[in-house]
């Protein structure tokens, strides 16, 4: 049925065209917002789980990029709403796509279709109305933002302005804010590698101590420090006998006590004073001097 020769005719247009359908978007056709949210999720889950282009999805909230695709396709398709967004190629001039990307994200966009069973007729539509969408998103050596920003540069040469609506200052004030961020940043940046050096040199400082402290604690030994000396006379200190007797007896180390072994006799000699039944055993038995006697 051609609604645009229909029309034309002017007793269709008094009586009306008698058709019993509501809407002919593509949006309707496939089941409206419930499909779409379903076809929608299930490319960006495989293309998250996709071994080439998942690490590219790795840094943004996926729930975000499908509510934003979602808008788009919605008002794309003939939905209640139009996309009231940003257009396809300022939302992806940052990404740099590349034209294997997408080809990726078609093959799952097909998957999805047959997974939801919808009609050729639909197929081919959102087959379609997705290569066109190509075009402003694959921007591989991002032509598109060059382009923008230089565009901005000159609107902003010829109004004095950023490009982006704002009045912006004087030439002098731009350069001295600009002067100002670069030296500020540089400051920042030396007071961090002073930072780093300081901690740096307190730590080897702090390490050498310690290795000090561990040496002196192991060659130390008590009254070594009261070793007494003697001027000579010439200059020279000599150490005095008891000095040197305890020096000796810190360097070395004294030998551990001996443990002399207990001696014992060897021999076993039982000689019983007398042969006597037990006295506190009670027993009617004779004993044993009485049964040899």
């Amino acid at each position: 049925f051609d609604e645009t020769l229909a029309s034309k005719n002017p007793v269709t247009r008094a009586a009306g065209t008698g058709s019993t359908k509501t809407s002919q978007t593509l949006y309707d056709r496939i089941g409206g917002e419930a499909i779409l949210d379903m076809i929608v999720t299930d490319v960006y889950n495989w293309m998250l789980a996709d071994k080439d282009i998942g690490k590219q999805f790795a840094r943004f909230r996926l729930e975000r990029l499908k509510e934003r695709t979602v808008d788009y396709l919605r008002g794309e398709w003939g939905g209640p709403e139009a996309y009231k967004g940003s257009d396809l190629w300022i939302s992806h001039s940052h990404l740099a796509v590349k034209a294997l990307w997408y080809d990726i994200m078609m093959k799952y966009y097909v998957k999805a279709i047959k997974k939801q069973r919808l009609g050729k007729q639909e197929t081919k539509e959102i087959v379609e109305s997705l290569e066109l969408m190509r075009s402003p998103i694959v921007d591989r050596d991002l032509k598109f933002k060059k382009m923008y920003l230089q565009h901005c540069e000159k609107l902003a040469a010829v109004a004095g302005g950023d490009g982006w609506g704002d009045a912006a200052a004087a030439k002098e004030a731009r350069d001295k804010k600009e002067k100002e961020t670069l030296e500020k940043a540089a400051k920042m940046k030396e007071a961090a590698e002073l930072a780093a050096q300081k901690k740096k040199v307190d730590e080897m400082e702090a390490a050498q101590k310690t290795k000090k402290l561990q040496a002196k604690a192991g060659t130390a030994s008590p009254g070594a420090s009261d070793a007494s000396t003697q001027d000579t006379g010439s200059g020279e200190l000599a150490a005095s006998p008891q000095g040197t007797a305890r020096a000796r007896s810190v360097s070395r180390p004294r030998a551990p006590p001996k443990v002399e072994e207990p001696k014992f006799d060897r021999t076993f000699n039982f000689t019983p004073p007398e042969d006597l039944p037990p006295r506190m055993i009670p027993c009617s038995a004779p004993s044993g001097a009485e049964l040899l006697g």
